[in-house]
Order: C-alpha cells, then structure tokens, then sequence
C-alpha cells in the first residue's frame, strides 16, 4: 500500500490525500499499547516538503487491520538525500486532554468515565468489554487521559488487565485482542533461537519436596522424587522446600502429597517462549497482534502457549518483518481474581524467599516502555532513563541513570527520587529487606516488627552508671513486666553510655517472644564474623 498524507488539523480520512508514492519504506511496530510508524522518504519525492511535524500519515498497521492514522512527531536530518519520520497512532493525542479525576469498579465502568471527566473537548471514545467487579480505578488529581488508560499502576489496563487497541479515535481495552487461530510452530523446526535454548535449560523434569523444622517440630523429612509431566530426554530435580506447607511434622506421604500439588500449580516442565519470528518463518501462518499460538518442544516432549506480543509490519510490501511471541504477562487484575485460589493451594514461603520471587518477577517481566540515551549538546551521551511510556513527556515510572547516580522515581523523569543510590555511597530508600546486614555504625534507627504491645525503654547516664527505666506506653502491663525482669535477671548493660541505641546483647533467651513497637530481636555479626543475637530498643522521646 502506498501511505497518504493529511494535514495536521485533519479529523476524518475519506478523501484520498496526498500519495507517498516515493517511499523507501514503511513499517509500522505496535503492540502493549504502543504503535507506531516509521517512513523514510526521499527529499526529492513527491510531497516531500508537505511532510511537517503533526501532520497524518494514513496507513495499515498489519495485513488485517484497516488503515490507522499516525500523527508525526519526529523528522530526522537528511542522510544521502533520505530523511526519516516517525510518527504516533492518534490515540496519543489523548496525552494532551486532563481528566478529572475518577472513581471506577470495573474497566466498563473505567472507560465510561475517562470519556466523561474530560476537562476539555474530547474527540476520543474509551470502550471495554470486561465489566468484572473486584478491582478499583480511583485518581485523586486530574491526568492525561493517556496516562490513565496504560502503564503499570493505577491505570486501565494496569488495574483491569487486557489488552488496548487503537482505531482511529476509539480506544477498546479487550479482555483478549486476539484469538487462538490453531497456529503452532515447532521448536528446532519452525524455529531456532538463541535465549530459547536458554529457556529450555531452565525447565526442570520433577521436583524433591523436603520439610525442615525447627523448636518443637525440629525435623527433616525428605520426600520422593517426583516426575513432571511429559517425557524428556535428560533429568534436572528441582529440590523444594514445603516447610511452610506444615504445622506439624509431616510424614513422607503427607509431604510427597503436598509435592504433588506443588507440582499442579507451578508449571516447571515448560519452557517459557521468548521468540522472534521473521516472516520467513510466519510463512503460510495466520497470526494477529495478542493471537495465542503453540509452540512445540518436540525433544522434551511438550507444548507451550504463548502470545504474539509485538509485530513489525511493511506497509509498502505488505508482510509481516517480524513478530514477537512471549509468555502471557500477569497483571493485577490476574492477581486478584485469582488470589484465593493461590492462597490455598501454593505453599507459602518465608518473607525473604518471597521478596526474591517478587522482585524476579520484577525485574524479568518487562511490561513495554522504552530506554532513552540523552546526549549533550557534543553529542555525547550522558544518562540513561528508562520509563514506562515511549515519551519522557508522559512517563511516570523512571529508572535515571548518570554520572551522580541512580534514581527511582514514580512521578517523571524530573522526580522527586525517592529511592536513590547516589555517587558519594549513599543508599536511601523507603523500605529494605535483607538476610544480613553487618555494620559498624547504626544512626537514628527506629525498629518496629509488629504491634503486639506498645512499650518503649529510656534511660540516661548518671553519675553512678547507666540507668534504665521501661515506660508504659499501651496498656499491655504483662509484657511489659517480662520485660523488665529479663533486664534485671541478665544484668544487661548499655553499650552506648551517651544516649541513643541501647541493646542487651548476649545470654538472652531464644525463648523470649517480646515483640513492640520499639523492641526487636535482630542477628547481626561480631567482631569475629559469628552471629549474636541482640535485643534492640529505641529509647522514648
């Protein structure tokens, strides 16, 4: 198809426009929201100098889809004659229209009122076709309609899930953009890819559920091996540990029953698929933007679903230049609907081992947005920012890296940085979690683990020592008292005679269970590397 050009002011598309008969090329990429088209055009072509900032290429954005219109928002510097031009869906327009802000129960809901509370004209209309109660969309000052309708938190899609397609000036979040047309591609066949053969390697062929008590129900309990699903060609073992899973001491059977559960919610037979498919590859197969293909791993002897989650079409040519196909992403409507189910049927964890899973997740799940390099006025680069939009205008989420540091920040690229780790070893954040933390100074520390009593310790230093006196701060008497005499019966001492942290270290029992809101048990290392336990306590103000 030969792209057309319209001016910037332009609503409707019925007349034929301006043909861009001479362009080189023409290819639209779009997918997670985003979709865009990038034209290289001669500047001896016809219509060249018509080409401006703002104004609307029509074109198809893959062999299905009738034409869409994008607005430019980039004109490059001319190389051998050629220049090239970018330009957005005009669905990113909505970036330039507030909404008031919104109170929604479901995404139907959501999308009605985006298109309600608009603060100015507003030529957009929001649909969606899942009406499921249990999730909340609620903004309490006014944003761009675009930023309300994608990102990661507190947005459309972010809170509902789904997936956003743009059509002219209709925005539609669908539970499911696509459809599963049967399409499959066979691994080592259809397919060879590099990270694929990485993912293959993380696949594990069964499990070894193992229980490891401790205090009253101290015991080790090793279950069986327990096969996956599937036939394969070599044994990887996953050992895992159901210690959580029990309140007692499980026997073998109990455990490998728990194994075999674990086993049906947690699929570690099959690979996940990250791969990018030339058109060579799609010969002879039908496949759309959020379509579900199988993927076949006939040496392990099993299939995986998975999305086509970005395509890269040639508009001149019309063919597909690539697609992407990945696993299905997880949203927070996925993690409400299903979190009973999860609750009750995956074994829990400890509080560290499920911060790791969480931040994994994190980290590898990437969900678009974009990395922008910025240079300096030579040319030179200076600072990366990654961001969850393709436009550091409208980012909210950003990862700034540069020479003073890294920073993170949930309202732009400007800040405030909250959390930062900047050059001269300073490390803020507003919440850290660690195994172990050896240190030789701690300064202003207030320590809470929970509200089981509100007690707090105060003391000063006198001519004849250090004394101690335990303040009532709630009404929890008893505690407090225990408290006290295990003071008295260990003849703690201060190690900060000046004020400040105090700590009774040493000869406390691991029996005693105090836990306030100024008092908390901690590990930490001596001098000689071994682990000690310490009481520690924040005086009253």
């Amino acid at each position: 198809m030969i792209p057309r050009l319209y001016p910037a002011a332009s609503t409707s598309w019925e007349t034929n426009g301006s043909p861009l008969a001479n362009a080189t090329a023409c290819s639209v990429k779009q997918g997670g929201g985003s979709s865009e088209l990038t034209l290289v055009y001669p500047m001896s072509g016809l219509h060249f100098k018509d080409i401006k900032q703002r104004s609307i290429i029509l074109m198809k954005p893959d062999p299905y889809t009738r034409v869409q219109p994008f607005r430019i928002y980039f004109i490059g510097k001319p190389i051998n004659g050629t220049v090239t031009f970018r330009a957005r869906h005009l669905a990113y327009d909505a970036a330039g229209i507030p909404i008031a802000p919104i109170e929604a129960f479901s995404a139907e809901d959501a999308a009605n009122k985006i298109k309600a509370n608009a603060m100015v004209d507003c030529p957009f209309t929001w649909s969606s076709d899942m009406n499921d109660f249990g999730s909340v969309l609620q903004t309490k000052t006014p944003a761009s309609a675009r930023a309300l309708t994608l990102g990661s938190k507190n947005t459309l899609q972010g809170v509902f899930g789904g997936d956003l397609i743009y059509d002219h000036y209709d925005i539609k979040l669908l539970s499911n953009g696509g459809a599963d047309r049967g399409v499959v591609f066979r691994y080592g066949v259809d397919l060879i890819d590099l990270q694929q053969e990485e993912n293959i390697s993380n696949v594990y062929t069964g499990i070894v559920p193992y229980y490891s008590g401790s205090g009253k129900n101290a015991a080790q309990v090793i279950g069986s091996v327990l096969q996956a699903s599937g036939t394969y060609s070599f044994v990887r073992i996953l050992p895992v540990d159901l210690t959580d899973a029990f309140d007692d001491v499980p026997t073998v059977a109990d455990l490998n029953a728990a194994g075999r559960e674990y086993l049906q919610n947690n699929d570690i037979s099959t690979p996940e698929v990250s791969l990018n498919l030339s058109w060579d590859q799609l010969a002879g197969k039908e496949v759309h933007l959020y379509d579900t293909v199988g993927v076949e791993f006939e040496e392990l002897d099993v299939s995986a679903k998975a999305r086509i989650c970005e395509t890269n079409y040639d508009g001149l040519n019309e063919e597909y230049l690539g697609v992407t196909v990945g696993s299905p992403r997880k949203t927070i409507a996925d993690t409400i609907a299903n979190a009973g189910k999860q609750i009750s049927s995956i074994p829990t964890t400890t509080q560290m081992q499920q911060a790791i899973i969480d931040q994994t997740r994190l980290i590898t799940g990437i969900k678009g947005g974009c990395m922008i390099t910025n240079f300096n006025e030579n040319g030179q680069p200076f600072e990366l920012l990654f961001i969850d939009t393709l436009d550091s205008t409208t980012a909210r989420e950003v990862l700034r890296i540069n020479r003073e540091g890294i920073g993170f920040s949930t309202s732009g690229v400007n800040g405030p940085f909250e959390t930062a780790w900047t050059i001269d070893g300073k490390f803020h954040a507003k919440w850290i979690l660690a195994e172990t933390i050896t240190t030789e100074k701690l300064e202003n520390l207030s320590i809470t683990e929970s509200k089981v009593a509100d007690t707090a310790v105060s003391y000063s230093k006198t001519s004849s020592g250090v004394q101690g006196t335990l303040t009532q701060v709630g009404t929890n008497t008893a505690d407090i008292q225990t408290l006290f005499g295990y003071f008295q019966a260990i003849g703690a001492y201060f190690n900060n005679t000046d004020g400040g942290i105090a700590t009774a270290r040493l000869a406390i029992s691991d029996s005693f269970n105090f836990k306030g809101d100024y008092v908390q048990w901690l590990t930490i290392k001596d001098g000689e590397g071994n682990n000690q336990k310490v009481l520690a306590i924040v005086p009253a103000n």
